[in-house]
Order: C-alpha cells, then structure tokens, then sequence
C-alpha cells in the first residue's frame, strides 16, 4: 500500500509460492517523505491509514487521498496488463471495476465475521486516532478496540492483546497489513483469543482464487 518494496513482504509473497508472479506496487512509489507530509498527509480529524516506505519511516496518509491513489495504481496495472489486485490495506475503498479478480480487505472481513456469526469482535488499530472510524466500520460486531502498531515494538502488542484476555469478544483481528503472522501469535497468546491476520488470510484466498 505505501512502498512497493518487495522485501517488505517476502512473506506474503512466499504464500503465492512459485506458481504466481507477483508484482509488488506502492500508491506512493517515487515519492519523497517531505512531499508525502506536505500533501498526503490527514488533515485534523480526516481519516487516515498508516505505512511505512523506504528509510523505515512511518508515514499516515489521508484516507481520501489513499482512495485517489488506489484507483490511479489500479488504472496503471490494468494498463501493463496485471488485473487480479489485492488492495494491501484495510481501510475502506470503493468497488472498481478490473478485468480480473480485486480484493478489497475491508468488504472479505466483514463477510467472514457475518459468516461466522461474531458478535462481539476485538480489533487492533496501528494508531489511537482510528479507533472511532474502526467502531464505524465494525458497528455490526459489537467491537472493542486498541491501538498498538506494528511498526513499533513487539511488546506493546502483547501488552494491548493482553487487554482482551478478559474482554467479552470471541477473536480478535489485526486490523492493518503491517501486522504479520507472528506478530498474531504473539496476540493469541497474549490474550487466549482467537486472532485473524489479513496478511496471512487475504492473499491466501487471492491465491485459490487464481491458481
């Protein structure tokens, strides 16, 4: 979603196995910190998603900013010929028509958590100040929310996850890409619930889907 670094997620690419080019795209490739900051950046109480480029620098960008971007990087893949995409975030973007199969994370977890019949979920944010538009966006479920980035360190998600132990939420999920699978099982054992990471699920579906 932000840097296209393909290192950055060698572990998801691996799930696609050898069987699969996978081509790994940023919305804000070739852009610098400054200029990011300057004009992708949330405004006061704007919506945003969190990343991090090149430098190991965290960045927030605006979330109708992010959508702009998106539906540009969609256009650009169709255009080389790519058209099976998964959007590598969980924030909310609109349907956009491709030639191909495009998962959008936000609309697959809630089918799942409808399917499973949860009703009461926890969900880990990157940053306090998402908290209010996650509530919206997982009204349906009953959510209980926290913050702790995957961009920091590992304790503060055990420390977070633990916060659910006694909470009356049946799973918890990660609710940003940059949370891996291990970072997960540090969340289950931390808090002796059932933890779902979009990172790992997601591009396991893509992969069925166009195998």
């Amino acid at each position: 979603m932000g840097s296209g670094n393909s290192e950055k997620v060698k572990d998801v690419i691996e799930i696609f196995e050898d069987e699969i080019n996978v081509n790994v795209s940023g919305i804000v490739d070739g852009y610098t910190y400054e200029y990011i900051r300057e004009n992708l950046w949330p405004k006061e109480n704007e919506s945003f998603i969190v990343s991090k480029i090149k430098d190991n620098k965290d960045i927030m960008l605006s979330g109708e900013k992010a959508k702009q971007l998106v539906s540009l990087k969609i256009q650009e893949l169709e255009d080389s010929g790519i058209h099976n995409i998964l959007i590598f975030c969980t924030g909310h973007f609109e349907k956009v028509k491709t030639k191909g199969c495009i998962i959008i994370p936000e609309n697959i977890i809630y089918g799942l958590l409808l399917g499973l019949g949860i009703s009461g979920v926890g969900i880990i944010v990157p940053e306090e100040e998402q908290i209010s538009d996650s509530l919206k966006q997982y009204s349906d479920f009953n959510p209980i929310i926290r913050a702790a980035s995957p961009y920091k360190d590992m304790d503060n998600i055990s420390k977070v996850a633990e916060e659910f132990r006694e909470e009356n939420v049946e799973l918890i999920i990660t609710d940003c890409m940059g949370f891996t699978e291990e970072m997960g099982e540090i969340a289950k054992k931390a808090s002796g619930k059932n933890v779902i990471v979009p990172r790992v699920f997601l591009p396991t579906i893509m992969r069925s889907l166009i195998k």
